[in-house]
C-alpha cells in the first residue's frame, strides 16, 4: 500500500508540474524560444578550442536532473526503498544481462512508466474480478429464469390442451345446436308455407264469395220490389232466431249471477253507445248510406253462413231478357245524349266564333291605339322641335323654309291629285294629302294581304336600289377625288429631305367626341319627312 501511495504521489506531482507549465505558457503572451535551442546553436557556432568535453556535459546534465528530482521532493533512496518493498515493481533481470549506465532522469522515467503499466494492470485485474462476479450472478439469474420459463411453458401447454378440449366440445355443441336450429327453421318454413297456402286459398275463396255476393245483390236489385221486401223480412226473422239461440246457449252455460252482471254491462254499453250516437247525430249529420254499403255490410255478416241464397231468377233466359231490355234503354239514352250534345255544341261553336272575332277586333283596336299614341308623341316632339327652330331661325330663313316647303307640298299635291288651284294654301294642301293618305290606308287594309306584301317587297327593292345607286355615286366621287389628288402629287416636284429623320414621340390622347344618337335620329327623321 505504501508503494502504491508513493506512485500516486509521483503521478500527481508530475501532472501538477505539467499543468503549471501549461498555465504559465497560457498566461505569458510572449513566448520566447527555449534556452536549450539557443545554447545548442551557440555551441555549434563556437570554435573547437572553446567547446567543452563530453564528460563535462554529462555532469551538467546529471546536475540538472538531480535538481529536478529535488524539486519534485522525491529522492532516489525513497524510490529504491519503495521498489524494494514492492516486488511487483522489480522486473526480473535475466542472466548474462549487461547493465548499461543510465541517467537519473531516464531511470525516473522508466520507473514512472513501470508504475503506470502496473497500475493499469491492477485496475484491469480488479475490473476482470468484478466482471467475473457479475458473470456468475448473471449465470445464476439465467438459470433461475430458465427454470421459470420451463415452468411457465409447462403451464402454458396444459392451458393450451385444456383450451383445445374446450374448443372441440364447444364446436360439437355449436354444431348440434346449429343442426337443431336449422331443423326447426326448416319446420317453421314448411309450416309457414302451408299457412300461407291456406291463407291464399282462404283469400281466393273470400274474393270469389264476394264476387258471388255482388252478383247476388245485382240480381236482387233487378228483382221486383215485392220479392225484395219478403226477402228482407225473411232475413230479419233469421237474424232474430240466431240471437235467441245465442241467448239460450248463454243461459245454459253461464250462471244467473254472471248473467246479471253481463246484462248490466251490456246495458251500460248500450246506454253509452246510444248517448254517443245521439250526441253525434246532434253535432254532425251522417250521410245516407248507399245500397252498395248496405250490401257490403250484409255480405260481411252473411259470409260465414252455410245456407244457400234464394234468388228470384231461376233460369238464364230471364237474365237474357232483362239484359236485352237494359241494352235497348242504354241505346235510347245514348241517342238522346248525342242529340242533346249536338244541340248544345252548335251554340258553343257560335259563341267561340264570336269570341274569336271580338278578340281580333280588340287586338286590332289596341294596335291602332298604340300606333296612334306613338304618332301623337312623334308629332308632339316634331312640333316642339319646329317651335324651337322657329325661335332660332330669323324671319328671312323662315320665309325661305316656308317657300321650299310650299313647293315640296305642291309637288306632292300635284302627284296625288294632278292639277292644283292657285288659291290653295299649304295647310289646305296638307289636309287634303292627309285625307288622301287615310283613304289609301283604308284601301290597303281592304286589299288582300298577298298583294300588299308583294307591293311592299317591290318598294323595299326600289329603296335598296336607290340606296345602292347613291352609294355607287358617292364611291365614284371619292374615287375621282383620289385620282385628282394623285395627279396633283405626281405633277408637283418632289422635295429632297435634308437632315435627320424625326423621332417618333408619344402622341397626346385624342379627344373622344360623343355624338348623341337621339339627335342623329331626329335629324334623319326630319330629312325623311321633308325631303323624301
Amino acid at each position: 500500500m505504501a508503494g502504491y501511495e508513493e506512485k500516486s504521489l509521483i503521478m500527481s506531482e508530475e501532472n501538477s508540474g505539467c499543468n503549471q507549465e501549461l498555465h504559465d505558457n497560457l498566461q505569458n503572451p510572449f513566448i520566447c524560444p527555449n534556452d536549450f535551442e539557443n545554447n545548442k546553436e551557440k555551441h555549434w557556432k563556437l570554435k573547437a578550442c572553446d567547446k567543452s568535453t563530453l564528460a563535462s556535459r554529462e555532469k551538467a546534465q546529471l546536475r540538472t536532473k538531480k535538481q529536478t528530482a529535488l524539486e519534485t521532493d522525491i529522492s532516489v533512496e525513497e524510490c529504491q526503498i519503495s521498489t524494494k518493498s514492492d516486488h511487483s515493481w522489480t522486473p526480473p533481470v535475466p542472466r548474462n544481462f549487461c547493465i548499461e549506465k543510465e541517467s537519473l532522469h531516464s531511470y525516473i522515467l522508466q520507473n514512472r512508466q513501470m508504475f503506470r503499466e502496473q497500475f493499469a494492470a491492477d485496475v484491469k485485474k480488479n475490473v476482470i474480478k468484478s466482471m467475473e462476479t457479475a458473470v456468475l450472478k448473471e449465470e445464476e439469474n439465467v438459470k433461475y429464469a430458465e427454470k421459470r420459463l420451463e415452468e411457465h411453458a409447462a403451464f402454458y401447454e396444459d392451458y393450451l390442451e385444456k383450451n383445445k378440449r374446450n374448443k372441440v366440445e364447444a364446436f360439437k355443441i355449436a354444431n348440434q345446436e346449429i343442426k337443431a336450429m336449422l331443423e326447426t327453421h326448416a319446420e317453421i318454413r314448411g309450416k309457414n308455407a302451408e299457412l300461407m297456402a291456406i291463407k291464399s286459398d282462404i283469400m281466393q275463396c273470400e274474393e270469389s264469395l264476394k264476387e258471388y255476393k255482388l252478383y247476388e245483390e245485382f240480381l236482387r236489385l233487378f228483382a221486383p220490389p215485392e220479392w225484395q221486401e219478403s226477402e228482407n223480412q225473411r232475413r230479419l226473422s233469421r237474424q232474430q232466431a240466431k240471437k235467441e239461440e245465442k241467448e239460450k246457449r248463454l243461459s245454459l252455460v253461464l250462471p244467473p249471477i254472471q248473467k246479471e252482471t253481463m246484462s248490466r254491462k251490456l246495458m251500460r254499453k248500450y246506454s253509452s253507445r246510444s248517448h254517443h250516437n245521439t250526441r253525434i247525430s246532434n253535432t254532425e249529420r251522417q250521410p245516407p248510406r248507399t245500397p252498395y254499403q248496405i250490401f257490403t255490410d250484409d255480405t260481411n255478416e252473411d259470409l260465414h253462413t252455410d245456407e244457400e241464397p234464394e234468388l228470384y231468377f231461376t233460369h238464364p233466359q230471364q237474365l237474357l231478357q232483362l239484359y236485352a231490355e237494359l241494352e235497348d234503354e242504354y241505346i235510347a239514352l245514348s241517342r238522346n245524349f248525342q242529340e242533346f250534345d249536338e244541340s248544345v255544341q252548335e251554340p258553343q261553336e257560335q259563341v267561340l266564333h264570336m269570341q274569336e272575332k271580338m278578340n281580333k277586333t280588340i287586338y286590332t283596336a289596341t294596335n291602332r291605339k298604340a300606333l296612334l299614341i306613338e304618332a301623337c308623341t312623334r308629332e308632339e316632339e316634331k312640333i316642339k322641335d319646329l317651335e324651337h327652330k322657329v325661335e332660332i331661325f330669323s324671319c328671312r330663313e323662315q320665309d325661305r323654309m316656308l317657300a321650299t316647303l310650299n313647293t315640296k307640298v305642291s309637288e306632292v299635291y300635284r302627284i296625288c291629285f294632278g292639277d292644283m288651284e292657285d288659291t290653295l294654301s299649304t295647310l289646305h294642301m296638307l289636309a287634303n294629302i292627309e285625307l288622301y293618305a287615310g283613304e289609301l290606308c283604308d284601301k290597303l287594309e281592304s286589299m288582300p294581304k298577298a298583294t300588299v306584301h308583294a307591293e311592299k317587297k317591290t318598294k323595299r327593292k326600289e329603296r335598296i336600289m336607290r340606296a345602292q345607286d347613291e352609294k355607287c355615286r358617292l364611291q365614284m366621287q371619292t374615287q375621282e377625288m383620289h385620282i385628282r389628288r394623285a395627279i396633283g402629287r405626281a405633277m408637283t416636284e418632289s422635295k429632297k429631305k435634308i437632315g435627320r429623320k424625326l423621332m417618333k414621340r408619344s402622341e397626346p390622347p385624342s379627344s373622344k367626341v360623343i355624338r348623341s344618337d337621339v339627335a342623329n335620329a331626329k335629324i334623319l327623321e326630319e330629312q325623311l319627312y321633308f325631303f323624301s
